[in-house]
């Protein structure tokens, strides 16, 4: 598949992943399951990605010094990565979740829709942000949503059940923890619930 195929954030997911493995020895990196070394697995950073559905940033505070508070969320973003202008490729949390998880837009794969009827096998060519993590020796964790409109790679996640965590990693290796909330979902605030 040439560049021109791939698409610009399928390109943004491979230079984000070549950029988090850059500084390590070339043969730590291995998807065949060889040991890599603990000075590599020392300097390569930790990821904490949290994920509330259906929100605006418009109603935080780290964003908008009218909106609610959130002290343990803007402690967070003083010690860590804030995107100031980012934008999700779709209203609609499946398919938003999807294009967050391979870097590509969906509709390039006839996966816009919000829970299709059959879900798309990813191309080759393509797997998600933390399938090359784990492939490159974190241990990555998903507390708890997979609502994916394709079907996931097999070692997508070390780890992907309500209550999945970090800390059943081997010690000093490096991890991506993606915690989603759906106590924002719109559905929870916008329509009421028939008794």
């Amino acid at each position: 598949m040439t560049i021109k195929k791939l698409g610009m954030r399928h390109i943004l997911t491979i230079c984000l992943a070549s950029a988090l493995l850059s500084g390590c020895e070339s043969s730590a990196i291995s998807n065949d399951g060889s040991p890599i070394s603990k000075k590599t697995i020392e300097k390569r950073p930790n990821f904490v990605w949290l994920v509330s559905e259906d929100n605006s940033k418009r109603y935080l505070k780290l964003y908008n010094a009218k909106s609610a508070e959130m002290p343990n969320i803007e402690s967070l973003a003083k010690q860590g990565l804030v995107f100031n202008n980012a934008f999700s490729n779709s209203p609609v949390c499946s398919t938003a979740r999807t294009t967050l998880a391979l870097g590509a837009y969906p509709a390039k794969l006839a996966m816009e829709y919000h829970r299709p009827f059959e879900r798309i096998n990813l191309p080759r060519e393509l797997s998600t942000i933390s399938d090359y993590l784990t492939k490159a020796g974190y241990y990555t964790s998903n507390d708890a949503k997979e609502d994916y409109n394709f079907v996931s790679p097999e070692s997508n996640w070390s780890s992907s059940k309500k209550g999945a965590s970090w800390h059943n990693r081997k010690a000093g290796q490096p991890f991506f923890h993606m915690r989603t909330w759906k106590t924002t979902h719109e559905e929870s605030y916008t329509f009421l619930k028939v008794i």
